[in-house]
C-alpha cells in the first residue's frame, strides 16, 4: 500500500519522539549511538512526520530529559522513551536496543510506542549485516511512518464516525495492509524480521522486599528523588499509572474550586401542617374562643441544589450550597357553636373536618455548609464521608389558599424553619481529571429552628384540642449529581521515575 494513500488520513504532521538506542554489549556501542540521530534525520525529512529528540522535551525538576534518557537503566528503553514522550505530548515514540552476535553481525530491536494508548504498537527484531546500515535506517523509517499514520488516522476516523463500525474495520484493515507491505519490503532487504506482539507499557510489582532493599541502598532513595514517602512510593509503583498521571491525581482536590449540581429526595421536615379551631356564639355568631398551631411535618420530597466548594487538601473540600425542596401545606379548621349559660359558654354543636384536610403544593428553600473527605485521590472511584449543617425554611403559607379564609379568625403564622445536622456517606467516580459523578446518602437530625408555632387565645370555651404536631427528629435521603473541578495544584516531581518496563 503506497504511503501517500495513508497520508490522506493525517490532517497534520504527527509528532514522533526518536529516543536513543541502547547498546546491550560494548561492541554495539558505536552503532547504537548512531542509530538515534540517523533515524531522526530520516524521519524528519518525511513530510508526514515531525521528528523530535529528547533535547526538545521539557526537563524534569532536577534533570534534563536528555540526561534522563542517557541514564535509563539497561532493558528499560521503552519505559524511558514512554515517559519522555508523554512529557513532550508526543503521540508516538521510537527507541530500541542493539546486540552483537558471535559472528559479528548485529541484531536491532526497534520499539514503536503508542504513547496515547500506553502500549507498544509494534516491536521488531532485525538483523543488520555490515554495509546495510543505510538500507536499515530507510526501511525502518518507512515502517514507522506506516504505523504512525495508520494508528493516527484510525483514531481520528473512529472519533468522527462514532458507531459506524463497518467503516472503522475497513480503515483498520487498510492500516494493517500498509504496515504489512512495509514489513515485507524490509524483510526483502534485510532478511528475517521477527515481529514482537503488541504489548502494554506497564510496571512490575514492587514488594516490601524491594522497598527494604532500596532503604538499605546507599545514596538518595528513589522516593526522596520523587518527593514521596516510602509508602506512597510503593503505591505509585504498583498503581499502573504513569508518573505524570500519578502526580496529577495525587494532588487530588487541593486548591481546586469544585462546583456541584445535584438532585434527589429527602425524608425530613419539608411539609407543613396548620390546625385552627374557634367557637362562635350560637345566637350572635360572635367569636368567643380561638386556638391554632402550625408545625413542620416529616415527608419524602424532592430536592434540587448546587454547591460551590474549595479543596483545602488532596482529600478534603469545604463547600456552601443552596436550593429548593418540594412539599405540601395541609390545613384543617374546626368550628364550635356555644350558648351562654349563666356566666359561661357551653358548646352545643361542632363542625369538624375529621380526615377531610385541605392541601396545596408548597415547598421551601434551603442553604447549608459541609465538609467532605474523599480518601484515595489517585483512584478513579473512591468513598466519601462528611458532615454539615442545613437550614431550611418553608414558603409562607399566607400565600396559599386556606381551608376557610372568609370567616376564620384564627391567625396564620410566619414560615417555619429547621436546622439539621447531617452525616454524609457515599462515593464518587472521576470520569476525567475535571469531571466527577457522585452519590451521597445524608443522614440527618433536627437540632434547631422554629419547627412549630402556637396561638392560644382560649377563654375556656373550646373543649377539644388537637396536639401540636412536630417533625420526626431524624431523616435520610439521597443526593446524586455531577462535579466539575477548576484549577488545582499538581505536585511537582523531584526526580526521575525509572519504573516503566515491558
Amino acid at each position: 500500500m503506497p504511503l501517500f494513500l495513508l497520508s490522506t488520513f493525517a490532517q497534520a504532521e504527527e509528532v514522533v519522539l526518536v529516543s536513543e538506542f541502547q547498546a546491550r554489549d560494548p561492541a554495539a556501542a558505536g552503532f547504537s549511538a548512531l542509530l538515534g540521530p540517523s533515524l531522526h534525520a530520516e524521519l524528519d525529512a518525511r513530510a508526514e512526520i515531525d521528528a523530535r529528540t529528547p533535547d526538545e522535551a521539557p526537563d524534569f525538576k532536577e534533570y534534563s530529559s536528555r540526561i534522563y534518557v542517557a541514564s535509563c537503566p539497561p532493558g528499560e528503553a521503552v519505559g524511558c522513551a514512554f515517559v519522555v514522550g508523554e512529557v513532550m505530548d508526543a503521540p508516538f515514540a521510537v527507541t530500541g536496543q542493539v546486540r552483537t552476535q558471535t559472528d559479528g553481525s548485529r541484531v536491532v530491536e526497534v520499539n514503536i510506542i503508542d504513547v496515547v494508548d500506553s502500549r507498544e504498537a509494534l516491536g521488531l527484531r532485525i538483523p543488520v549485516a555490515p554495509g546495510d546500515d543505510e538500507a536499515f535506517v530507510t526501511s525502518v523509517a518507512d515502517v514507522v511512518v506506516a504505523v504512525v499514520l495508520g494508528e493516527a488516522g484510525q483514531v481520528e476516523d473512529i472519533r468522527e464516525m462514532g458507531e459506524n463500525q463497518d467503516e472503522v474495520r475497513r480503515l483498520s484493515a487498510l492500516d494493517n495492509d500498509a504496515v504489512a507491505a512495509q514489513l515485507s519490503e524490509l524483510e526483502g532487504k534485510l532478511g528475517d524480521v521477527a515481529v514482537v506482539a503488541d504489548r502494554n507499557v506497564r510496571r512490575s510489582e514492587y514488594t516490601l522486599d524491594d522497598l527494604s532493599s532500596d532503604m538499605e541502598a546507599e545514596g538518595a532513595k528513589p522516593w526522596e528523588r520523587m518527593n514521596m514517602s516510602p509508602g506512597e512510593y510503593m503505591k505509585y509503583k504498583n498503581s499502573g499509572l504513569t508518573f505524570p498521571q500519578w502526580t496529577t491525581r495525587s494532588a487530588g482536590r487541593r486548591f481546586q474550586v469544585i462546583v456541584r449540581g445535584a438532585g434527589g429526595f429527602a425524608r425530613g421536615p419539608s411539609d407543613m401542617e396548620y390546625y385552627g379551631r374557634y367557637a362562635l356564639d350560637d345566637t350572635t355568631l360572635a367569636v368567643v374562643d380561638q386556638y391554632g398551631w402550625q408545625a413542620l411535618s416529616t415527608a419524602s420530597n424532592g430536592k434540587l441544589g448546587a454547591w460551590a466548594g474549595f479543596g483545602v487538601a488532596p482529600t478534603v473540600e469545604v463547600s456552601v450550597g443552596g436550593g429548593w425542596q418540594s412539599g405540601r401545606f395541609y390545613m384543617a379548621i374546626d368550628r364550635d357553636y356555644a350558648e351562654l349559660t349563666g356566666d359561661s359558654y357551653e358548646v352545643v354543636r361542632s363542625e369538624e373536618r375529621g380526615d377531610n384536610v385541605d392541601s396545596v403544593l408548597n415547598g421551601g428553600w434551603w442553604v447549608g455548609g459541609r465538609a467532605l473527605f474523599a480518601p484515595f485521590p489517585v483512584s478513579k472511584a473512591r468513598p466519601i464521608v462528611g458532615g454539615g449543617l442545613v437550614y431550611s425554611s418553608i414558603f409562607d403559607p399566607s400565600l396559599k389558599p386556606t381551608a376557610d379564609p372568609a370567616d376564620s379568625p384564627v391567625p396564620l403564622f410566619k414560615p417555619q424553619s429547621a436546622v439539621e445536622a447531617q452525616v454524609l456517606l457515599g462515593g464518587e467516580y472521576s470520569a476525567n481529571p475535571r469531571f466527577d459523578v457522585y452519590a451521597l446518602v445524608p443522614l440527618s437530625a433536627v437540632v434547631g429552628g422554629r419547627v412549630s408555632s402556637e396561638y392560644d387565645g382560649s377563654t375556656g370555651v373550646i373543649e377539644v384540642f388537637e396536639s401540636v404536631g412536630e417533625p420526626s427528629p431524624v431523616g435520610a435521603g439521597l443526593e446524586v449529581g455531577v462535579a466539575v473541578r477548576f484549577g488545582g495544584g499538581d505536585r511537582e516531581p523531584a526526580g526521575m521515575p525509572y519504573d516503566y518496563e515491558l
